[in-house]
């Protein structure tokens, strides 16, 4: 078997491994091998892989690094990301934007610097522009910006849903908890309920 081979084996059963710092080392590994391989494809699938290892554990903090060189392969060489590496790179954007609010150590003008860029990236791919509202929503809650929370609210529920959207559990959970926050509690209730 040669080494592409073996990584594309272990990259395939490491999502059988339960979630946390073993998975993630055995992640670390993987990027490491692939890109030693000169395969752009197989590097991208590692990072890929391991920026979902790192979100489904306690080291979420890890996973900007991963994306940072994902994209920038992306910018670089496009046409090397399978379409589903494509949507699953718009996909972690969404988690590395809110991931970003709850690091104290991450300056608010980065956070919107990531913001902005998730919209532009989501415009030029041709996604709807509602995972991007519901982003910035979460942030102008974390930072207290009451106006700016509603008007991304209401551009949130505006905005159509596409393959980028979060399930509509989730982003009812979202939109009637912040709803309840307000006092809101019939239009909470209703949120709830969709």
């Amino acid at each position: 078997m040669s080494e592409i081979e073996a990584i594309r084996n272990a990259l395939c059963r490491i999502h059988d491994m339960p979630n946390g710092p073993a998975r993630n080392a055995a992640a670390e590994q993987l990027v490491d091998r692939a890109a030693q391989t000169g395969d752009t494809g197989l590097l991208i699938e590692a990072l890929l892989t391991l920026i979902l290892a790192y979100e489904s554990s306690t080291e979420r903090a890890k996973m900007f690094v991963p994306f940072a060189q994902a994209l920038r392969l992306w910018d670089e060489q496009p046409t090397a990301f399978s379409p589903d590496q494509a949507s699953r790179l718009h996909w972690v954007f969404k988690w590395v934007t809110s991931g970003m609010v709850g690091h104290a150590a991450i300056p608010l003008a980065t956070i919107e610097h990531w913001l902005a860029e998730m919209r532009q990236r989501y415009l030029v791919a041709g996604y709807s522009l509602r995972p991007v509202y519901a982003a910035e929503h979460a942030l102008a809650r974390h930072i207290g910006d009451v106006d700016r929370a509603w008007k991304s609210h209401h551009a949130w529920l505006a905005a159509d849903r596409d393959e980028m959207s979060d399930c509509q559990a989730c982003e009812s959970n979202g939109q009637g908890t912040w709803l309840a926050e307000q006092g809101d509690d019939a239009g909470a209730l209703g949120a709830w309920r969709r």
